[in-house]
């Protein structure tokens, strides 16, 4: 039990929600969520492609809102209103527009109900996401230039580019708003890394040392299906804390 309250429970609340046991747990949680997905998309001959990612869009949408509130006091900070609840009532969500073969309506629907029941905050910085969205653009073109010129088929895979694009926006986002904006990094790995070297931009080649490879074996792995289920993780995961920090700001 103490354990359980010194890294769990007293986190919730404090400046720095995430620690290395807590981290390590809800990865592990994680893990064990998307192979029971796999198996529940495997029973429903459900394929998992790049329409499935662009039917998540609506739903990473909505939770980054939700977390936004959040941080604004507009919506009550609960288990699954934050972080790593709050991938949890997003997935069932969306799970049920999936069955009911409307995911993206229901998604939308989602979406507007937010400032419709919490009212619509004031906007600002917005030549903020002006440049962010130029430099997100810019990166992943360059990227796929890149990858061509050396004959790196493997990052063709729509997949693939979703998942490096969305954790290439986190990267850049954070990295963007740390220095421009201040603030802090509550994930462990990159708040060390930021805290040795000093420069919030440091978190984008550890971001892409650390996404790049990962991608390559799943590509690369027999496991088809579920390196697929992977990569679409990969993409939520990193355009969901991006876009939620980049609300942030913008309300």
């Amino acid at each position: 039990m103490a354990l359980l309250e010194k890294y769990f429970i007293e986190p919730f609340n404090a400046t720095y929600e995430y620690n290395v046991v807590n981290t390590l747990t809800y990865a592990l949680l994680a893990f064990g969520g998307l192979f029971l997905i796999h198996k529940l998309f495997q029973k429903r001959n459900i394929k998992i492609n790049s329409a499935l990612a662009i039917d998540l869009i609506p739903y990473i949408f909505l939770g980054a809102l939700t977390r936004a509130y959040v941080d604004i006091n507009l919506i009550p900070k609960t288990f699954l209103s934050v972080s790593p609840g709050i991938y949890l009532t997003m997935t069932v969500i969306f799970l049920v527009g999936l069955f009911l073969r409307r995911p993206r309506l229901l998604g939308a629907l989602a979406i507007l109900f937010i400032p419709i029941r919490y009212g619509i905050p004031t906007f600002q910085n917005l030549n903020y996401l002006t440049g962010i969205i130029f430099i997100l653009v810019a990166g992943v073109w360059i990227s796929i230039i890149l990858a061509n010129k050396f004959k790196q088929d493997w990052f063709k895979n729509k997949l693939t580019i979703f998942a490096y694009t969305g954790q290439l926006f986190d990267a850049v986002n954070t990295a963007l708003i740390l220095s421009l904006f201040g603030g802090f990094e509550k994930h462990v790995l990159p708040r060390f890394v930021i805290e040795k070297t000093g420069s919030s931009f440091s978190f984008i080649p550890l971001k892409l040392a650390v996404v790049v490879p990962i991608l390559y074996l799943l590509n690369k792995s027999e496991d088809k299906e579920f390196s697929r289920l992977i990569l679409l993780a990969i993409f939520v995961l990193g355009f969901a804390q991006g876009l939620r920090n980049l609300i942030g700001i913008l309300i």
